[in-house]
């Protein structure tokens, strides 16, 4: 008979334990679904913010000058980038290669938007000071406050910025004063 009370002793004192580990595992489960509930809430939040609540207070661009320059700007992201600025006030200069996708590209803009575009030829795969000099005097007499400099020059191989021999000879035409660049070392 002790042999059965033992065995009886034993099974209940087993059932307390898994009561046991079934009340931590409850506990942890309850840590683990209180987590991901404050992260997917966190995240509804800040898709929140950045969708809606950023479209109730948008900057105004035109503080900083009444035209903006993009480099690029006749398809993918350049063109996105000047409908958005039209679409906020801002007249457009649109740098590009192509002079029909040019001007389909003004005249939309136009057209949607009623701002004021302007229009430049230039192919930045063949650099040359005549080019910036040529780029400097069409912009000179406008209210420049915004350039998206979005034209996408591939070279051979990456390397960083300084390692490539043509671009601090032609960064030097308009971007930086020959100040800054006598820092530079040479190639």
């Amino acid at each position: 008979m002790a042999a059965v009370d033992q065995a009886i002793y034993l099974i209940r004192e087993v059932g307390r334990q898994l009561k046991r580990c079934q009340e931590l595992l409850a506990v942890i489960g309850l840590l683990y679904a209180s987590k991901t509930t404050l992260i997917f809430a966190w995240k509804v939040f800040q898709g929140f913010r950045v969708y809606f609540i950023a479209r109730l207070s948008q900057q105004d661009f035109k503080r900083y000058g009444s035209w903006a320059v993009v480099t690029g700007g006749t398809d993918g992201i350049g063109k996105a980038y000047c409908r958005e600025f039209a679409k906020r006030g801002l007249n457009i200069i649109i740098i590009s290669r192509s002079l029909d996708k040019l001007k389909t590209t003004a005249e939309e803009l136009e057209k949607d938007f009623g701002v004021a575009t302007g229009i430049i030829q230039a192919d930045f795969t063949e650099i040359s000071r005549d080019l910036y000099t040529e780029i400097k005097e069409q912009l000179e007499d406008k209210e420049i406050g915004i350039l998206v400099n979005n034209v996408g020059v591939m070279y051979d191989y990456p390397s960083y910025f300084l390692e490539v021999p043509e671009t601090v000879s032609t960064c030097n035409y308009l971007i930086l004063p020959p100040t800054v660049l006598e820092n530079f070392p040479r190639q």
